[in-house]
């Protein structure tokens, strides 16, 4: 995982993700240039940036709604959806950053609790939304020569996603971990 304000096409090629925090004040005046410069490169790389960008927003960790929920994020997100329909060939889900963004563009947001720390989170793209989603996704793979099925596939992924099967993992293995050491008094 690379945390970088500079990204290369070696970082995007060598490494197994590109983590873009994005900032409250970036948010707040619109201002996509670091966005911007890193999904340049992530075109330059091609196949080699499928499903390796991770984007997060910092300063809104003491909000009380979620990401999707915040109206000048979900502006933002929009603005950079419109001029890069085809970002999600390059966003991973494995922080749920595929999921917050594909909410943030949505109209149509539901959430029910199913337990104290879980929620769904049911969401209704319009079929224009969709459309733009497939043929950004369709249009980027044609130009740089990727395969049908790895096309459907990632389409597949984005309309319809699946929980995340190793951040659940991951978040049950630190839950152990946690309960280990209160056993051992660590």
């Amino acid at each position: 995982m690379i945390f970088t304000n500079n990204v290369t096409k070696n970082h995007i090629i060598e490494g197994d993700g590109i983590h873009l925090v994005i900032t409250r004040h970036e948010v707040r005046s619109m201002n996509l240039s670091r966005a911007r410069q890193t999904l340049k490169t992530f075109e330059d790389a091609g196949k080699h940036g499928r499903n390796k960008l991770m984007i997060s927003f910092l300063g809104y960790e003491y909000s009380l709604k979620e990401v999707y929920e915040i109206e000048e994020i979900r502006n933002y997100v929009n603005k950079l959806f419109n001029e890069f329909p085809h970002i999600f060939y390059f966003l991973s889900d494995i922080d749920g950053s595929r999921t917050v963004f594909l909410l943030c563009l949505c109209n149509k947001i539901k959430t029910k609790k199913t337990s104290p720390l879980s929620v769904n989170v049911f969401a209704a793209s319009s079929g224009h939304l969709t459309r733009r989603i497939i043929d950004g996704i369709l249009d980027y793979g044609a130009k740089i020569g990727e395969s049908k099925e790895i096309l459907s596939e990632i389409i597949d992924k984005v309309l319809d996603p699946k929980p995340n099967e190793e951040y659940v993992k991951a978040l049950t293995e630190l839950s152990r971990d946690i309960e280990l050491r209160k056993l051992l008094g660590i």
